[in-house]
């Protein structure tokens, strides 16, 4: 098995493994194994109560839904869904 092959079948066991990395989030209304990277960038301004930032969500390219270009929004609950 090369490395390419030994990464491909490692991405889902591991990094998108739910419960470990993953977790099942809502997004448009559709449960996806994604990993939320909130790390990314953030700016406050709490002496007059503004915060903003963006995170990443990472899921793998296969799962349904619609592909957006990079930096698109998706509509999302915060948690799992149905809850």
């Amino acid at each position: 098995m090369s490395l390419k092959e030994l990464v491909e079948a490692d991405r889902r066991r591991v990094f998108l493994a739910s419960g470990d990395f993953a977790d099942v989030h809502a997004v448009d209304g559709e449960p996806v194994v994604c990993v939320l990277d909130g790390d990314v960038r953030s700016q406050r301004a709490p002496e007059i109560g503004v915060e903003a930032g963006d995170v990443r969500l990472f899921a793998a390219a296969e799962d349904p839904g619609e592909r957006r270009e990079a930096g698109g929004r998706l509509g999302g609950g915060g948690g799992a869904p149905g809850g």
